[in-house]
């Protein structure tokens, strides 16, 4: 999955960009899902998951092999 692109995030809400709209950009993640969370902390949660997911199926599996 790609992340949205500023273009593409600021579509979503439907408004011009201004540094408020960046600055949520930047901290609340520019993936797709993350767009319907409500809250912060899902926010957090979810971007969790992409991390370890990453770390543990990727990274450790293949540190496994070596």
């Amino acid at each position: 999955m790609l992340p949205l692109s500023f273009s593409e995030y600021r579509n979503y809400f439907n408004i011009e960009g201004d540094e408020k709209l960046y600055l949520k950009y930047l901290n609340n993640s520019s993936f797709p899902y993350a767009l319907k969370l409500d809250s912060d902390q899902e926010v957090a949660d979810y971007l969790d998951s992409i991390y370890n997911t990453i770390i543990i199926k990727d990274i450790a599996t293949r540190k496994k092999s070596f």
